[in-house]
């Protein structure tokens, strides 16, 4: 698992993750032996996916989300309290096909529980159902999203949106 600061937010088109692939090594990226802590973006291009000399699978994690709404001025209201499902997600990404998963907690930092993978084509899709077995979880107090590869194929995740449902106090 490769862990970096959360995504800012929601929706962070600014603060951009980048998987991409191509020549030259982009000027925001340390130089090739810094240590992974001192990059601000991280690339990974095809035959050259490694991080510190270890071989990896890029995987983006946002964990312990309690956003129920927006105030007037921009601020998040989180509230660990109520009970959310999330239906469905609209990632913005560009690239190769990628795998999506949320997951849910009934408290912060208590045991996680995730639904299976669903396969996101940024090519034909627009969003994704993200409760795909209903004899998972499909509800907490703490959401989680996962983003990662189908291959060692490029992609980018410029941010994304959920469908949050709060469904009250259990």
């Amino acid at each position: 698992m490769v862990r970096r600061h959360p995504l800012p937010r929601l929706v962070s088109a600014p603060a951009a993750l980048a998987l991409c692939a191509g020549g030259d090594r982009d000027p925001r990226v340390a130089c090739p032996g810094a240590s992974f802590r001192n990059r601000r973006v991280l690339l990974s291009r095809a035959g050259h996916a490694l991080l510190d000399g270890v071989a990896f699978v890029p995987l983006l994690v946002r964990e312990d989300l309690g956003i129920v709404g927006q105030k007037r001025n921009g601020e998040w209201i989180n509230d660990f309290k109520q009970m959310k499902m999330v239906d469905s997600v609209w990632p913005k990404i560009e690239g190769a096909p990628i795998r999506i998963r949320v997951g849910f907690r009934e408290t912060v930092k208590g045991p996680l529980t995730w639904q299976n993978y669903v396969n996101f084509n940024p090519a034909t899709d627009l969003w994704v159902n993200a409760i795909v077995d209903e004899n998972l979880p499909g509800c907490g107090k703490a959401v989680s999203i996962e983003f990662t590869a189908n291959t060692g194929a490029s992609w980018r995740l410029d941010g994304y949106a959920m469908n949050i449902e709060v469904i009250g106090p259990y």
